[in-house]
């Protein structure tokens, strides 16, 4: 499953888009997966969600520069998923958590067609990270063509824990 999910990033997330400024759905992916900053954990079936994730948090290295991606073989209840992730998020306000779901996945975001991911995913950030490449990347144009809903939605998912 992490050669699905690498392909994933690569061929999905990682390549340039006009919606974006030119500039990849996932600006950073790319540099993950090259300089090795993409941790790849495989969920075990017999442990919650919760579980999964804060074993994984653990066992990380350093957070620094780093993203988990934490991956599911057979699938999750949605509403379940989202409460271990957000369980995580109260017990680890550090880092940022958010969910890639093929059956949760919208078509577009801001506009990009982009391929679903081919699996459950729970990807997990240094929230302090993402706040700072936020201005950034607003500076780039690539939050341009982002509707409301999505604006919003991003805002939530990294000032909810202040």
């Amino acid at each position: 499953m992490e050669k699905q999910i690498r392909q994933w990033i690569e061929n999905s997330l990682s390549e340039p888009r006009a919606e974006y400024s030119n500039l990849p759905a996932c600006p950073y992916a790319r540099r993950g997966l090259i300089d090795g900053s993409i941790y790849f954990w495989p969920a075990a079936p017999e442990k919650t969600i919760f579980e999964n994730l804060r074993e994984m948090a653990i066992a990380m290295p350093g957070w620094t520069h780093t993203t988990a991606c934490v991956y599911w073989q057979h699938t999750q209840d949605q509403d379940t998923l989202w409460q271990g992730v957000e369980q995580f998020d109260l017990a680890y306000p550090d880092l940022l958590a958010f969910v890639s779901d093929p059956g949760d996945w919208r078509e577009s975001i801001a506009g990009a067609q982009l391929a679903p991911p081919p699996c459950q995913i729970v990807n997990i950030h240094w929230r302090e990270e993402i706040e700072n490449v936020r201005p950034l990347l607003w500076l780039s144009g690539y939050y341009a063509n982002w509707s409301s809903e999505e604006l919003s939605a991003i805002e939530y998912l990294t000032y909810q824990k202040k």
